[in-house]
């Protein structure tokens, strides 16, 4: 390399290294899509410029694979949000929690592909409604406790949880979770968490369906606090 961008150096002398070094462009193929090399059908000429064609076809190709890719990935994001959307629009109409919760678990089933989805509420009122995965909870219980860590950083925990934490979350259905997300879930008087678990490893990592989920928590928040008064 250094011999070639050596501009002192004489004709012969390069064409002496290469008659030397006949692996050369073998190991600096990259030189080739750079030469200028005339194309008259004469010893190695015509290889070496389909080589370079072939190089600049190859770069070509996988531009435009990136590109598909890119195009493919807007149209799948633009759709999510439209979806999610939709799901505001129908958690905001409701104004009970047994139908907040019902709609929230339905479609959160369907936009990430959750088996269960669990809405634990923390606090030291009786329970305002309770259904299976919703539940209302004193703020000293065992759940509470187990995830004073997640609620305290106040970031989204994606991953497999210990047979513990999964046992305390899903009870006896923890043999089909094989990833779960969890999501804290703020107000003024009140916390809680969202968990999704699915059957799919590997189900939940950070990205834009969990900026999504993020929201979709926080406003979760908000309808809770105005489907009943008993929150404070």
């Amino acid at each position: 390399m250094g011999l070639v961008n050596n501009l002192s150096v004489k004709t012969e002398e390069i064409i002496d290294y290469l008659h030397s070094h006949p692996d050369f462009f073998v190991s600096h193929p990259e030189i080739l899509t750079e030469l200028r090399i005339p194309h008259d059908n004469i010893g190695q000429a015509s290889s070496l410029i389909e080589y370079q064609v072939e190089r600049l076809q190859d770069q070509i190709d996988d531009l435009l694979c990136r590109l598909d890719k890119s195009d493919s990935v807007t149209k799948r994001n633009r759709q999510f949000s439209s979806a999610v959307h939709k799901l505001v629009l129908t958690l905001q109409s409701k104004t009970t929690i047994a139908g907040f919760y019902t709609a929230l678990s339905r479609g959160l089933r369907t936009l990430y592909h959750a088996n269960r989805v669990l809405l634990l509420i923390f606090n030291n009122r009786e329970p305002v409604h309770e259904l299976p995965d919703l539940r209302f909870l004193k703020t000293d219980s065992k759940p509470a406790f187990m995830f004073t860590e997640v609620m305290h950083r106040n970031k989204p925990l994606c991953g497999s949880l210990q047979e513990e934490h999964l046992l305390t979350l899903f009870q006896d259905d923890i043999s089909g979770i094989k990833s779960t997300v969890l999501i804290p879930v703020r107000q003024n008087n009140w916390h809680g968490l969202m968990v999704l678990g699915s059957r799919t490893p590997d189900c939940y990592s950070h990205g834009f369906e969990l900026d999504s989920l993020l929201f979709i928590a926080g406003f979760c928040g908000q309808c809770i606090a105005s489907c009943t008064a008993r929150i404070k």
